[in-house]
């Protein structure tokens, strides 16, 4: 880094790194679930993975389609 550089206002350009080439976090998994659902992207290995065993765990109670006639409109006789 040359001293003239510490003396110009504004920030530097950043470099562009593609999204799969990332440190992974939550928030960079959340974002490759959102381009995989809408096709742009195939799911990685290790997060196909990761929601097969989501989705085996039991759903708690109060969580949304877990309970039979839980349409929310109250049903008619």
């Amino acid at each position: 880094m040359r001293l003239a550089d510490t003396l110009l206002e504004g920030v530097g350009p950043r470099k562009y790194k593609r999204l799969m080439e990332r440190e992974r976090c939550e928030g960079l998994e959340s974002r490759i679930r959102h381009y995989a659902k809408r096709g742009r992207i195939e799911l990685p290995e290790a997060l196909r993975e990761e929601e097969l065993l989501d989705s085996e765990e039991p759903a708690l109670p109060g969580q949304r389609g877990t309970e039979l006639g839980s349409g929310g409109a109250p049903e008619s006789v």
